[in-house]
């Protein structure tokens, strides 16, 4: 009788086991590899709806630390109908080759991303590689509270300018 309960449970789980393995994957993540340039590792995009800032800045979302980059350099958006991107520097942004001027998308795998000296290939990866990836250390994931939003920061020179500002004035009630 345990023999009959064990065999049909294992085979339930067989079943089961096939059924995902064969099924199509649940979740598609983007992929920002990097074929030319910059060092970085790939980056994950977080799921949708997300927003990405590629650039040079310790505020950018995936930052790339290659000097032909700009600090906010593009902004990749991702919603339910693809990722779209748009070019948020003075230096440009190409997208399979074009200069883009508005927002573009959605991007189709295998589409390059190119800038300065760094070209960046976008792919549809599924959950699975993206296991394996990280599994072996070697991508970015953008964690999706920081993808969200990135405000920009305050220099310092304005902060100083503030305060030397609030000094005179003060100077000039008191006196």
């Amino acid at each position: 009788m345990t023999e009959k309960l064990a065999s049909s449970g294992t085979a339930s789980l067989a079943r089961q086991l096939a059924q995902e393995l064969m099924a199509e994957p649940a979740s598609v993540a983007p992929v920002l590899r990097v074929v030319r340039g910059s060092a970085a590792a790939p980056c994950v995009m977080p799921p949708a709806p997300c927003t990405v800032h590629i650039g040079r800045s310790e505020a950018a979302t995936w930052r790339l630390d290659d000097a032909s980059v700009s600090r906010e350099q593009c902004i990749i958006e991702r919603n339910e109908q693809g990722c779209f991107i748009s070019d948020a520097s003075r230096r440009g942004t190409q997208v399979g080759g074009v200069v883009i001027t508005d927002r573009v998308g959605p991007l189709v795998s295998g589409q390059t991303i190119s800038f300065g000296t760094v070209v960046l290939v976008y792919e549809e990866a599924a959950s699975s590689s993206q296991a394996a990836a990280l599994a072996a250390g070697s991508a970015t994931v953008v964690p999706q509270h920081k993808a969200a939003s990135v405000a920009p920061r305050t220099p310092i020179w304005w902060w100083l300018s503030l305060v030397l500002t609030l000094a005179a004035l003060a100077w000039v009630l008191l006196s």
